[in-house]
């Protein structure tokens, strides 16, 4: 990979590099200001994040002598801190200031700041006047828009679907809250679960500074928001502890085991002989639905394509799912918990790119050297 060195690279990056250095030492002095008049456990707690940041920035551009893999790396840096910068402007306007220092003063000389709740976003928005409500409002949309901006433009290259869906976008932002690493995984198994063919190029590119922005936008959303709930993929090789795992996890979960020839009625239906006649009865699948409760299904890629999308269709958190005409009601707690190795005798079995969209969690299973020697000897 090339590196650009930006004492000899083009009079762009220089700019860049010394701009992103500008931001870095404004963002101090701001934060500084900041810290002065914040009588505020919210916006404490959100300066300390910034605070966090940019150490961060400084040891990069700093500690790193100026060398970055690309020279997008580093207005990705500075725009960031553009924006920071004009969040921080918008709590330390005069206004603002004057408005909050007079809360506080109010506060001190009726003995109630030591006494009252930690502070909720509402209640500092609360002495906050109306047009700077009104502006930290927008801004929030706004961002969140630059965030999504950012992602589409991060997968742009790769031509894939995933940045148009909500659902990848929602998943991938709870997983930024949960840390970085966990955000990383997901994406990439997102990719190999469906056998994505720029997958590999995807998950190296997963180890930039880019998208460690991405992630760190992300996680700053102040949104509870979860669209997927109720399907989980444990996937990796033979022999790396998935199915164990998944029933450990779930200990109370009835296991089905799949194959190549299950379709969706076997899924619903359990056919035996009733006193020589046949019977059908409801399956184990139909009654976890029924109840609330998860379900293993192993080796859930080897299902046929019309069980497949059934699974679909019920991931989609309905409260009620038609099968031949009968209502079969999904109560609260239903999850499906899929288990599968990725390739079988050299053949890929990989889900479709719809399911894997619905996945609330995509663990990928790996055993180390380590480990091997601690189970083979």
């Amino acid at each position: 990979m090339r590196l650009y060195n930006f004492k000899t690279s083009k009079n762009s990056n220089i700019n860049y590099y010394f701009n992103a250095k500008k931001q870095v030492i404004k963002t101090n002095i701001l934060s500084d200001k900041l810290t002065e008049y914040t009588p505020s456990e919210y916006f404490y707690n959100k300066l300390k994040e910034v605070n966090k940041y940019v150490n961060k920035k400084i040891k990069y551009l700093d500690l790193n002598g100026g060398v970055f893999n690309n020279p997008d790396e580093l207005k990705a840096c500075c725009d960031y801190l553009l924006t920071l910068n004009k969040k921080i402007k918008i709590l330390t306007s005069e206004e603002v200031i004057n408005s909050r220092k007079k809360a506080t003063a109010t506060a001190v000389n009726n003995n109630i700041v030591d006494n009252t709740p930690e502070e909720t976003p509402e209640q500092a928005n609360s002495n906050i006047p109306v047009e700077e409500q009104n502006q930290v409002k927008s801004l929030d949309k706004n961002y969140c828009l630059e965030v999504v901006n950012k992602i589409v433009d991060f997968f742009k290259e790769f031509n894939t679907d995933a940045t148009k869906s909500n659902r990848f976008i929602n998943t991938l932002m709870n997983k930024a809250k949960e840390g970085l690493n966990s955000a990383k995984n997901y994406a990439k198994s997102y990719f190999y679960s469906m056998d994505f063919p720029q997958a590999e190029g995807i998950s190296y590119k997963l180890d930039s500074y880019e998208f460690e922005e991405i992630v760190n936008n992300l996680a700053t959303i102040e949104s509870n928001k979860h669209i997927n709930k109720r399907l989980y993929i444990y996937f990796g090789p033979a022999g790396t502890g998935k199915t164990t795992q998944a029933i450990k996890d779930y200990s109370e979960a009835s296991v089905i085991n799949c194959n190549s020839d299950m379709m969706a009625q076997d899924l619903f239906e359990t056919f035996e002989f009733n006193e020589g006649k046949p019977d059908f009865k409801k399956s184990e699948f139909v009654k976890a639905m029924e109840e609330g409760k998860p379900i293993i299904l192993d080796e859930i890629n080897l299902l046929r394509l019309d069980a497949l999308r059934a699974l679909q269709t019920i991931t989609d958190n309905k409260q009620v799912f038609n099968y031949k005409g009968q209502n079969i009601q999904i109560k609260e707690g239903f999850k499906i918990i899929g288990t599968m190795n990725l390739t079988v005798n050299g053949r890929v079995f990989s889900l479709p790119e719809p399911l894997v969209d619905r996945c609330a969690d995509i663990k990928e299973f790996t055993i180390s050297n380590e480990e091997l020697v601690e189970r083979a000897f």
